[in-house]
């Protein structure tokens, strides 16, 4: 099939293919969506910018995947919302400044830049999983034991609608500390530390276009510590937001969509994102951290190889 904007072609079942691996993965780790999203144009041959297609394809895996999230209460919509409070005005200057880094042509140099942050997330997500903080008894380590210790109980019960009764609960909410709840513990943020972050995040995720999402699973779960099980629902929430701005003001700048493309890759990204969420809540936390660690650390490989040799 042909793509008149990508200026390329590509059989069609390797496109639905491909975006239901992009949804389920995304959907599942809250990264590599616009990654492998980008991945997959390097690979049939793209020839011009496409990272309008990278943020519309992760708002629809988000989108899609967030109805689970929310339904089990996996996902912290006033963290979300304090990201999202500084993302609007760094997505506005990330989107402009991306045009005169890279103009309108799908770069070596935009390759390059991607695979390196991919690289540097993945790394460190990866390496957490190694330090001897899972074997001490931390906020985090009590909420995935705990966490862990439901989803073990209402397997056997098939009682799931109870692990929503465990989710995410509001405590206290002032300018200087945000405090809640999660399988049983407690855990405090600051919601100006939590603002500064999204306005960076919003910057660097419309500069590059991506949606952001290991950029936010990297904040929520190695530097604020939360268990994967509530950062992933968390990151898509705030991902969506994201990436419907940034696609926003790409189009504003002229910047045009395959919109052939993309809804080919849609129905893989729906179904990818409606399953995978489903089943993810079985997978322990060291794991499902080690597989965002990796699949950031495959795809940035491959995108900054790609990159140096364009």
């Amino acid at each position: 099939m042909h793509y008149p904007v990508a200026g390329t072609e590509a059989n069609f079942l390797a496109t639905l293919a491909a975006g239901f691996l992009i949804g389920a993965a995304f959907s599942t780790l809250s990264v590599s969506g616009a990654a492998f999203t980008s991945l997959f144009q390097a690979l049939i041959g793209v020839t011009t910018a496409l990272q309008p297609i990278n943020v519309l394809s992760t708002s629809l895996a988000a989108l899609t995947a967030l109805r689970t999230y929310l339904r089990e209460r996996r996902a912290a919509l006033p963290i979300a919302g304090l990201l999202i409070a500084g993302v609007a005005l760094g997505v506005l200057l990330g989107s402009r400044t991306a045009v005169l880094a890279f103009g309108r042509g799908f770069s070596g140099a935009y390759l390059a830049a991607m695979g390196i942050i991919a690289l540097l997330t993945g790394g460190y997500i990866a390496a957490h999983t190694f330090s001897g903080e899972w074997r001490s008894e931390s906020a985090l380590v009590r909420m995935v034991r705990r966490f862990e210790g439901l989803v073990q109980e209402l397997r056997r019960t098939g009682e799931w609608r109870k692990l929503a009764e465990s989710g995410f609960a509001t405590v206290h909410a002032s300018p200087h500390s945000f405090t809640f709840t999660f399988a049983g513990e407690k855990l405090s943020l600051s919601p100006v530390k939590l603002a500064l972050g999204g306005a960076a995040i919003g910057f660097v995720s419309s500069l590059f276009g991506i949606g952001g999402g290991n950029l936010f699973l990297f904040l929520l779960a190695s530097v604020y510590r939360l268990p994967m099980h509530l950062a992933v629902g968390t990151a898509l929430t705030a991902v969506l937001f994201t990436s419907l701005w940034s696609c926003a003001n790409y189009l504003l700048l002229g910047m045009r969509v395959d919109w052939v493309l993309f809804l080919n890759l849609a129905p893989g990204l729906v179904l990818g994102a409606l399953l995978a969420p489903r089943y993810a809540k079985l997978v322990p936390e060291l794991w499902l951290r080690r597989l965002a660690g990796g699949a950031l650390i495959f795809a940035g490989s491959f995108m900054l190889w790609r990159g140096v040799l364009s």
